[in-house]
Parts: C-alpha cells; structure tokens; sequence
C-alpha cells in the first residue's frame, strides 16, 4: 500500500512541476504546451486588442461596439483600456479580444478569461490585461541583459 502512496505523491509531484508559464534560467520559455529556445529567436512582438459589444444600439438596430485597445502590450495601453473601460462600466453585454506574443513566425495566444479562471467583468477585464502584460514584461526582463 505505501508504494502505491508513493507512486501516485511522485506522480502528482512530476505533474505539476513543469506547469504554468515561466522562463527557465537555460533560455526556454515555456508556454504550457511547449517551449521557445530564446536563443534562436530573432524578433519578438506583442499585440492586443479589446472591445466592447453595447447595449446601446446603433440606427441599424445592431449593438455598438466599441474598440478599448488595440496595439502592443505595453503600461500604456493597459492603462488606456482601464480608462476606456470606465466609460462603459455596466453598458456592454459581451466582449471581443485577444493578446498573443509572436517569435519570429511562432505566435503564442495569450490566456482568456477561462484559462485565466476570470469572470467576464470589468474587473475581470482589467485582471485580464493585467494578466497578459506580466507575463510580457516576464519575457522581456529575462531578455534585459541580451538586448544591446
């Protein structure tokens, strides 16, 4: 019985070392179902973007939608989204967005509100980009001493 206790606590130990996203000290990046060798990438870039479906119809009779952000993940444009979101706390039924990081030809999407464990929100959209943006700023720092 003991070494079955013992099979399943190293099983469980072996599982869920290698999860999340983090940047390893020998320049892999692992992205949860994989890993990037920041050694061989040449270009990285972010890219954003977020809107809001309102309930505020147009004169066609369709929702208006409303674009937050949208470019790279920067400080800037998160704090541009939190204010824009303001404008529209309560107003919007549903939301459109992404975020990804592309290296070089690979482009990795970032995490929704699901995979985040976020409700649809505005505080949750807020948790959200916040989210993306960390985990940007984790990759740039770990590359701070190979940029020129």
């Amino acid at each position: 019985m003991r070494i079955i206790e013992l099979i399943c606590l190293i099983s469980v130990i072996v599982l869920f070392s290698g999860c999340g996203k983090k940047v390893s000290q020998k320049g892999w990046y692992d992205y949860g179902n994989g890993l990037v060798n920041l050694s061989n990438v040449s270009h990285i870039q972010s890219e954003m973007s977020f809107s809001l479906k309102l309930q505020e119809k147009d004169k066609y009779g369709d929702n208006k939608t409303v674009n937050l952000v949208n470019g790279p993940i920067t400080k800037a444009n998160v704090a541009k989204m939190r204010e824009n979101l303001k404008k529209y706390s309560g107003k919007w039924d549903a939301v459109s967005y992404a975020a990804s990081i592309r290296f070089d030809g690979f482009t990795l999407k970032l995490q929704d509100f699901d995979s985040a464990g976020l409700e649809c929100t505005d505080e949750g959209a807020i948790k959200l980009v916040e989210l993306w943006l960390s985990e940007y700023q984790k990759l740039l720092n770990y590359l701070d001493p190979y940029r020129g």
